[in-house]
């Protein structure tokens, strides 16, 4: 009678080990594609942040300046206006809309103190 270990390795077995490294391998394809999707997701962000941020840095410079309305699929808005009562203080809402797998939207919303001349 032969020892099992000179027996060789049966179909059956090779069939389960081929099965999970089939799984195994469709697992791992699928988060290689969830993972380039999420960096995608990131890059656009960082993006928008980006061009949010510059819009407030220019909001600074004074209330009249232009904003490129659209710039490599971004579309970017920045309204400007009195905060609330206080007449010293404005508020900078920059907005930039993009589309992914649907429409995304980033809002930075700042104050800016603005002494006003004049006042008693």
């Amino acid at each position: 009678m032969k020892l099992r270990s000179e027996l060789g390795i049966s179909l059956i077995e090779v069939a389960v080990a081929t099965a999970i490294l089939g799984a195994t391998a469709a697992l791992l394809c699928l988060t290689l594609l969830r993972v380039r999707e999420l960096s995608t997701m990131a890059e656009r962000l960082s993006r928008a942040l980006v061009l949010a941020v510059n819009a407030i840095e220019q909001a600074h410079v004074g209330p009249t300046f232009t904003v490129c309305p659209r710039e490599d699929g971004y579309q970017q808005s920045v309204d400007i206006r009195p905060f609330e009562d206080r007449p010293d203080l404005d508020e900078v809402v920059a907005t930039i809309q993009w589309s992914g797998h649907s429409e995304q939207r980033l809002e930075l919303r700042t104050l800016i103190y603005r002494p006003r001349s004049g006042g008693g």
